[in-house]
């Protein structure tokens, strides 16, 4: 039987990049698998909860694999001058993204998500004297347990990692988080963070100004996204029946090829 795998996430695990195949690209050329991402850029918890639910329902999969992103504020928005507003901005998260269409991109209501770098008074505000890491990292973990308590009603494995290095220390610390954090199974939790991922290869090129705007991007290059999938991802999804290809060993040649040509490519642009 072929399995069925979701995947969400923040822009590190977004298949829609488009500079290099994120690990979530990679993923149906490493396994037989029938696969759907539903990641989003700049997505933090609320988002990845929200689209995994959605899209659970109607792609019924065996297995989920969520790529958890804490400390971030999403926001939904609801009224399109708003939205028209958001877009209008300089701020480096003047995008809207949309949880039907499977974390792209809307011109559209939809989430504001990690807007942390606004330039928007009301928001600047917000963020500067009302929000607070202690608020944040409740939902963060409320998010999680959403959808582990999902899994296990419906039967569904899966598998959580991180974008950044999770402190258990200061999750249990505090008696109203260690509530929250006693709820989560850690049993669940695989391998490596991304932030580990990227650390291994701290010495190759990461492509801090592609983007089009200029503006800086924490999406890992083509090396790091081959280690998150080869050394976090597949051990836990062959663990789970996921069956892999045989030909799997060629995204290796691939991402160090496509690695050595956007170092070349970069360092022109940068003479």
């Amino acid at each position: 039987m072929t399995m069925k795998v979701l995947t969400g996430g923040s822009g590190p695990s977004d298949a829609r990049w488009k500079y290099w195949p994120t690990w979530t690209r990679m993923l149906p050329l490493y396994f037989r698998c029938k696969h759907q991402d539903v990641s989003g850029p700049a997505a933090g918890n609320l988002f990845i909860a929200r689209s995994l639910i959605y899209h659970l329902q109607r792609f019924q999969p065996d297995v989920i694999i969520a790529q958890w992103n804490f400390d971030r504020y999403d926001l939904y928005v609801g009224q399109q001058p708003f939205v028209d507003q958001i877009h209008a901005s300089t701020s480096n998260r003047n995008f809207i993204v949309d949880v039907p269409s499977g974390g792209k991109i809307t011109q559209g209501t939809g989430y504001w998500c990690s807007s942390k770098d606004n330039v928007i008074d009301w928001k600047k505000y917000f963020v500067e004297n009302i929000q607070s890491r202690k608020g944040t990292l409740l939902d963060d973990l409320q998010n999680m347990l959403t959808v582990q308590n999902l899994c296990e009603r419906h039967g569904i494995k899966y598998r959580f990692f991180m974008h950044g290095i999770l402190h258990h220390d200061e999750l249990k610390r505090d008696p109203e988080i260690r509530s929250l954090y006693e709820e989560v199974d850690w049993h669940h939790m695989i391998g490596n963070s991304i932030e580990e991922s990227r650390r291994k290869f701290s010495d190759t090129q990461q492509f801090e100004h592609i983007e089009e705007t200029g503006k800086t991007t924490a999406v890992p290059n083509p090396l790091v996204q081959y280690d998150i999938l080869h050394n976090t991802v597949a051990p836990a999804l062959e663990q789970l029946g996921v069956t892999p290809r045989e030909d799997r060993g060629r995204l290796k040649d691939y991402c160090e090829h496509k690695q050595t040509a956007l170092t070349e490519a970069y360092r022109n642009d940068q003479q």
